[in-house]
């Protein structure tokens, strides 16, 4: 927001005369996810180009060290308090800054959070082998009876063995019922469906 949505005139090249400030081309490489961001703030804040967003980061660094510069004394003297200025904006190492370790402490302690919450979700979950053994769990002939009655899993062994067929009797009716589900009239109520669904 400091860089890209305050307008800071006389801090950039954007009204000089034509010619005054002649483009150089460069060639800088950067992580893919610096790449990402660039992209994402030059969208929004409705900048021409990834170009023209490099440039103006680089205009307002570069006047911040300019104005540090800017002071009574020698030119080295200038020279040394914008060399300071540009150190103190670029050369501190995340680890040292206590804003960067204060956020990286609040994340560690956010994940640890989600973690301790997801095993305590997980111990909720009752173990398979404890339901099979609950006296209100439903019996073999009651799942098997479930199954018959239920129209998924039609092409399942375990469907075929909850109606009790033969291997025999089996492929007899996925014939049939692959002739269904090929028909025209199928096929149309398929795309009807699909259509209703992602309208």
């Amino acid at each position: 927001r400091l860089i890209f949505r305050i307008k800071r005139c006389l801090h950039c090249h954007v009204g000089a005369r034509a010619g005054q400030h002649p483009k150089v081309s460069l060639t800088a490489s950067v992580h893919h996810f610096q790449w990402q961001w660039l992209q994402t703030v030059t969208e929004k804040c409705g900048i021409t180009s990834v170009e023209k967003c490099v440039r103006i980061i680089c205009d307002f660094y570069q006047s911040r060290v300019k104005e540090a510069a800017n002071i009574k004394g020698s030119r080295q003297e200038q020279e040394a308090a914008g060399y300071l200025r540009e150190k103190e904006i670029f050369g501190k190492r995340r680890s040292e800054d206590e804003r960067f370790t204060s956020a990286l402490s609040i994340w560690h302690t956010c994940c640890k959070q989600k973690d301790e919450e997801k095993q305590l979700q997980q111990k909720e979950i009752p173990d398979l082998k404890d339901l099979a053994s609950d006296p209100a769990a439903c019996s073999d002939q009651d799942s098997a009876a479930a199954m018959a009655r239920c129209q998924v899993g039609r092409s399942s062994a375990s469907y075929a063995a909850a109606m009790g067929e033969t291997a025999e009797e089996t492929n007899a009716r996925r014939a049939k019922e692959l002739v269904m589900q090929e028909s025209e009239e199928a096929k149309k109520n398929r795309a009807f469906i699909r259509k209703v669904l992602f309208m």
